[in-house]
């Protein structure tokens, strides 16, 4: 799968992610709205259920069994229980899907379109305003997206951040960790930011999805889709935001290389999409599947399309193919992630590109404090994610692998993500 270009329009950050045995801390959500009974309840029972100001509408969500909240720019309102704001008095994340209806971005848009608020009369002080921006060209393919998210009092934070325009589905993660404020856009860490003190979040404004007070100012209501709203009353880590990111309409299986005549499962994330094509179809079994299995007979990228109607996203994967003369011994190939979730889908992890193995002479799984949870010295055994019997939580792990190739002897460590 390709590396997506997204760049940072303040500051890029390059992080080097180091290799670690440690594995993300559990964090549970103190409020969830996931809409996928079609109302504005909290899945929790924390709170009561949001209140629509005008009318609520909803539509597929991130998932192809789920529901989005649907905002189609005529001020759909919905404003949380005025509980929910004691989250945001102390450290908390903040962490959301939403999808942008592009067929109403007109050239020449550049007003912000409002994500969720915490906001009162469009001051400044103390506010939270996340907001979309669509900047279009000559014609709407060519709009660019932005995400603006402000923290306001004595100190101005803002984030400003151009999305990837292959996606139509974007996770946005805000996290306040004592004065330092962070963003994550579709896994990516941009940016933290220190503030000057320690200040209450907005007072006793009310908390707003789809709207803020600058609608109808500076802002116009948003047109699209949100969806999984999590809430959190503690600063979640980078790591927990990678284990639990649902990937909508993208390839999960990485660039791979196959021996030819071989075979390898494409594994995307979750989508609704009503309609989605693969190219080329060549050597798919099932080009109408959204996970069909690939032989081809040549190096090919397959790119699939998923197209919403008012949306269309794309991603790709390349499996190169080689022959006996042409096998790289130092590129064994392991995923970067897997989901043992029992539906028969990427639920076990294993070596990709088995063929350059002559003989796997060890093969381990380690958990965050280096216990060995998994180990086999054969090449199609593979890790179903679980230790004595019980499944692993969602997390980083880290393999460790020692093997022949070509009568030369390689070895390899690197960590992995487990998803639910």
């Amino acid at each position: 799968m390709k590396l997506h270009d997204l760049t940072h329009t303040v500051l890029l950050v390059v992080m080097l992610l180091m290799i670690s045995v440690v594995s993300p801390a559990q964090f549970t959500p103190r409020a969830i709205y996931n809409f996928d009974g079609m109302d504005l309840s909290e899945s929790n029972g924390n709170y009561a259920s949001g209140v629509a100001m005008n009318t609520d509408f909803y539509d597929c969500g991130v998932g192809p069994s789920s529901f989005a909240l649907f905002m189609d720019g005529n001020l759909d309102t919905i404003r949380l229980d005025a509980n929910v704001k004691e989250i945001f008095r102390e450290d908390f994340s903040l962490s959301f899907y939403f999808r942008v209806d592009r067929s109403g971005l007109a050239p020449g848009d550049n007003i912000g379109h409002t994500l969720f608020s915490i906001q009162n009369n469009c001051e400044r002080d103390s506010s939270l305003n996340i907001r979309y921006l669509g900047i279009a060209g000559t014609n709407t393919t060519d709009d660019l997206a932005q995400i603006t998210l402000e923290y306001s009092g004595a100190q101005i934070l803002r984030f400003n951040y151009e999305l990837n325009q292959d996606l139509c589905w974007h996770q946005v993660v805000f996290v306040k960790n004592g004065t330092t404020f962070s963003l994550y856009v579709d896994g990516e860490f941009i940016e933290s930011i220190l503030f000057v003190a320690d200040i209450t979040l907005g007072r006793d404004f009310p908390v707003y999805v789809g709207f803020s007070d600058c609608v109808g100012r500076i802002d116009e209501p948003f047109n699209g889709r949100i969806d999984e709203i999590r809430i959190y009353n503690e600063a979640i880590t980078e790591e927990y935001i990678e284990s639990t990111r649902r990937f909508p309409d993208q390839i999960i299986s990485q660039d791979t290389t196959l021996f030819e005549g071989d075979s390898y499962e494409i594994i995307t994330g979750t989508s609704c999409a009503p309609s989605i094509t693969w190219a080329p179809t060549s050597g798919l079994d099932d080009p109408l599947s959204i996970n069909p299995t690939a032989t081809p007979t040549s190096s090919t990228t397959y790119q699939i399309e998923f197209d919403h109607g008012d949306c269309i996203s794309t991603d790709t994967v390349r499996i190169s193919i080689v022959k006996d003369d042409d096998i790289d011994c130092d590129n064994i190939l392991l995923p970067k992630a897997f989901t043992p979730n029992g539906d028969n889908l990427n639920d076990a992890y294993g070596i990709s590109n088995k063929f350059i193995v002559t003989d796997l002479l060890r093969f381990e799984i380690y958990d965050r404090w280096g216990m060995k949870l998994f180990e086999s010295n054969s090449k199609d055994v593979l890790w179903n994610g679980q230790y004595q019997g019980q499944p692993m939580m969602p997390g980083t792990y880290v393999y460790k692998i020692e093997y022949s190739c070509l009568d030369n002897i390689y070895q390899k460590t690197a960590s992995f993500s487990l998803i639910k």
